[in-house]
């Protein structure tokens, strides 16, 4: 196994209609997480859950809102799994490129904020300290035994933002 310091930083990223979110979502999470921590070369920071929303027409699908409050309920005693709402709150359905490129932004800023915190010597960031973080989509991980082998993420780093998406 590399350093831990070395590994890459990973944010898995569930998009869909949690309809309603259950155990084994979450199961999922926890499931993918362990497979990257194996290969030793990955450390998932975040999970981001981001359910549609009401333009999604299918039928039986319970209001964004509420299926927003059911996941915010199952995932409030996770340190590392929370929700993001922006895709629930869009008046047209977004493809999942586009909710990718959406967490893609905040990301990769969060990265740049913390990096400069990094240079400017005020904090330490103990979650944060690598300088790349890779946003993947959590259906990547599941449908592929070496998804990062084949599978071409999002990727922030000091130099700026790279993707084959």
């Amino acid at each position: 196994m590399e350093n831990s310091d070395d590994r890459t930083e990973v944010v898995l990223l569930a998009c869909g209609s949690f309809n309603p979110i259950t155990n084994m979502h979450l199961r999922l999470f926890e499931l993918a997480r362990d497979h990257l921590h194996e290969t030793g070369r990955y450390k998932v920071v975040k999970g981001i859950i981001s359910p549609v929303g009401d333009a999604y027409k299918k039928k039986g699908l319970i209001s964004a809102r509420h299926r927003v409050t059911m996941a915010r309920l199952a995932t409030e005693s996770s340190d590392w799994v929370e929700v993001d709402d922006w895709e629930s709150n869009q008046k047209e359905w977004q493809e999942t490129i586009k909710v990718l490129r959406y967490c893609q932004g905040w990301v990769c800023a969060s990265v740049a904020h913390w990096i400069n915190l990094q240079q400017q010597q005020k904090w330490k960031p103990c979650l944060h300290s690598s300088p790349l973080t890779l946003l993947l989509p959590l259906s990547l991980i599941l449908d592929c035994k070496s998804p990062c082998k084949v599978y071409s993420p999002i990727v922030c780093s000091k130099s700026g933002v790279e993707s084959c998406l």
